[in-house]
């Protein structure tokens, strides 16, 4: 693989991810302009685009749903030639609104200890990932709702919580299964556009436990 057709696939990744950054908000255009977005690609995973506005407000968007298949495909096109010289788990890109953007490869040490927060604090192992968090449900973007069979020292073993890739500020969402789904049954009844809407489901499990 030439130097040129890695730029040409990474130049295609970042152009796909520009696009998913929308010009007009539902109700309107929106007014403030983004100085920068962040998003990573691997091998079957993508994230959403993490972007930040000129009032330092950050807002995540999902990839558009037509170009998913093309981002796997590209995630593993590099990933498959790139194997044998790199030892990397994610590209981590940085993207501004000239369309320019560096790339970084990532390496997570999964079991290691990070420079994460938990909500409410000391009741989630600061991790990128744990052997005895058992995945629920995924945003197909390496962030999971999942339950915690090995909590910190102030949580409890089976709570349910939100961790992955993008988590930094991970989030106990319920003291337990059952009570997971009575929450969720509640919420939806009480607010049912909320979990109809666009928004990252994991954001509106956040609101709801006051960890936004």
């Amino acid at each position: 693989m030439t130097s040129i057709n890695l730029k040409k696939i990474l130049n295609e990744i970042s152009n796909l991810f520009f696009k998913s950054i929308p010009n007009k908000k539902k109700f309107g255009f929106i007014s403030k302009k983004w100085t920068k977005a962040i998003f990573s690609c691997a091998q079957g995973t993508y994230s959403q685009v993490s972007v930040e506005y000129d009032n330092g407000e950050i807002v995540r968007y999902s990839l558009k749903e037509e170009y998913s298949d093309k981002i796997f495909d590209l995630g593993d096109e590099i990933y498959q030639l790139e194997k044998k010289d790199y030892n990397w788990d994610s590209l981590e890109f940085k993207l501004t609104p000239d369309g320019k953007y560096s790339v970084e490869r990532k390496d997570y040490i999964w079991e290691e200890e990070v420079d994460f927060t938990s909500c409410p604090e000391g009741k989630i192992k600061k991790k990128y990932y744990h052997y005895k968090w058992i995945p629920i449900f995924h945003d197909y973007s390496g962030n999971f709702i999942g339950i915690d069979l090995d909590p910190d020292k102030k949580g409890k073993k089976g709570q349910v919580i939100i961790f992955g890739s993008e988590e930094e500020n991970m989030v106990v969402v319920a003291d337990n299964f059952e009570e997971f789904l009575d929450l969720t049954i509640k919420e939806m009844n009480k607010n049912p556009k909320e979990f109809a809407s666009e928004n990252h489901i994991h954001d509106v499990y956040r609101r709801i436990n006051n960890c936004a």
